[in-house]
């Protein structure tokens, strides 16, 4: 118990040290928004969004394709930052499928039942292709800023479709979303009167957006800060 609290006080200590970096890096920022300079691919779980999905069928049968157009945000995530980072060298590289790739994780260990996807697996399939990656706990969203910046991919743990401290019921007196559990990718962040007001989001999860669409999508910094655990990947370009 007593090297969990101390580790647990190191860890935070790091994170507030990176976040008060990061405040003197973005203290002079002009209001604006700020996304990567390149396009993110983007990788989706929707069945009939998918282009490769029938082929995952056709591969792994019907069950294990659905199970892990449920399951693989953290593979979908990962795909999309480690396609769009390996296709600035390279516009036509490929990765295998997401069934493949989730089958693949699950045999090396780095899918945990009813946890999800060890997020350090994650940044080791990112290193497989040569890329680098770290992953980081109690990370503020003044530091994800500092990283897109940097031209860094975040991928973040959030509540599925950022409804965390929403009633799971109908009831305003039951138990509310907690934080985390679902992973998506940043591709940017608005900035005005020295704050971050939210971040532009490329969800697996997205029901509207085909696989290699541009994703739009902005949510605003409360209803982040509400699903956002503190949990991320980085993964960049050596």
């Amino acid at each position: 118990m007593l090297k969990r609290k101390v580790k647990n006080y190191i860890l935070e200590a790091h994170a507030a040290a990176r976040a008060a970096k990061a405040w003197l890096k973005t203290r002079s920022l002009a209001d604006g928004d700020y996304t990567l300079p390149y396009r993110v691919y983007h990788s989706t779980l929707q069945p009939t969004l998918s282009i490769t999905f029938r082929d995952e069928v056709d591969q792994f049968g019907e069950v294990e394709a659905l199970r892990w157009s449920r399951d693989a945000c953290g593979i979908a995530a990962a795909k999309s930052a480690i396609t769009t980072l390996c296709r600035l060298s390279d516009p036509g590289f490929e990765l295998p499928s997401i069934s493949a790739l989730a089958r693949d994780q699950v045999a090396q260990k780095g899918y945990v039942e009813k946890i999800g996807w060890a997020h350090l697996a994650l940044a080791k399939l990112a290193r497989k292709y040569g890329l680098s990656a770290a992953n980081y706990v109690n990370e503020r969203p003044i530091a994800l800023c500092d990283r897109l910046l940097a031209e860094e991919i975040p991928i973040v743990s959030v509540t599925l479709y950022f409804r965390g401290g929403i009633p799971v019921g109908k009831d305003a007196d039951s138990n509310l979303r907690s934080k985390g559990g679902h992973l998506v990718v940043l591709r940017g962040f608005r900035w005005k009167s020295r704050h971050c007001v939210g971040f532009y989001v490329d969800d697996s999860q997205n029901t509207t957006l085909k696989e290699g669409e541009d994703s739009e999508e902005f949510v605003e910094i409360p209803a982040f800060e509400a699903s956002y655990s503190g949990k991320v990947i980085y993964i960049r370009n050596p």
